[in-house]
C-alpha cells in the first residue's frame, strides 16, 4: 500500500511530501510522527553532508596546524643554539606555508558549497584563509559565521 507524508524539511522549513510503501501489519509500520522532525529534503541533506566534510577537512588541518605550531614553539623555547633555532624556524615556516595553500583551496571549496546552496555569486576572500591561519583555535566560530552571515 502506497502512502504520500507529509513533513517539513529539518533545515529549510518547506512543506514536502513523499511517497512510500507501506506494510499492511501495522506492527511492520514505522512511526512516522517520530521520524518527521528528522526528515529533510535532498537539496538539503546533499548540502549538509557535502559541507560537514569540508568543514571536517579544515577543522583537521587547523588542529594540525595548531599542534605543529605547539611543538616546534615548545622546541625554540628549549633551545639555545643558533643552528637548531634556525632550523626549527625553516620546519614552521614550511609548515604554516603548506597549511596556507591546501586552506585557500579548502575555504574556497567550503564557499563554493555554500554559495551555491544559498543561490549567491560566490563570495570569498583570502582574509578568510589569513583569520583561520591567525586564529587556528576559533575555526568553528569562523566557519559558522560565514554560513550565517554570507547571504546578508
Amino acid at each position: 500500500m502506497t502512502e504520500a507524508i507529509e513533513y517539513t524539511c529539518k533545515f529549510c522549513n518547506t512543506k514536502r511530501s513523499f511517497e512510500c510503501d507501506m506494510p499492511d501489519s501495522l506492527e511492520a509500520r514505522f512511526s512516522v510522527d517520530k521520524m518527521r522532525p528528522i526528515l529533510t529534503c535532498n537539496r538539503c541533506a546533499d548540502h549538509e553532508s557535502e559541507r560537514r566534510g569540508m568543514e571536517r577537512a579544515i577543522f583537521s588541518l587547523t588542529n594540525w596546524l595548531s599542534k605543529w605550531r605547539n611543538e616546534i614553539n615548545g622546541k625554540l623555547d628549549r633551545t639555545y643554539t643558533q643552528d637548531r633555532t634556525h632550523e626549527l624556524r625553516e620546519q614552521l615556516s614550511h609548515i604554516e606555508v603548506r597549511s596556507e595553500e591546501i586552506l585557500t583551496v579548502l575555504t574556497k571549496r567550503f564557499a563554493y558549497c555554500v554559495c551555491r546552496f544559498k543561490n549567491i555569486p560566490l563570495v570569498w576572500e583570502i582574509d578568510f584563509v589569513e583569520l583561520l591561519m591567525k586564529s587556528p583555535q576559533h575555526t568553528g566560530k569562523h566557519l559558522n559565521f560565514y554560513r550565517s552571515n554570507v547571504a546578508k
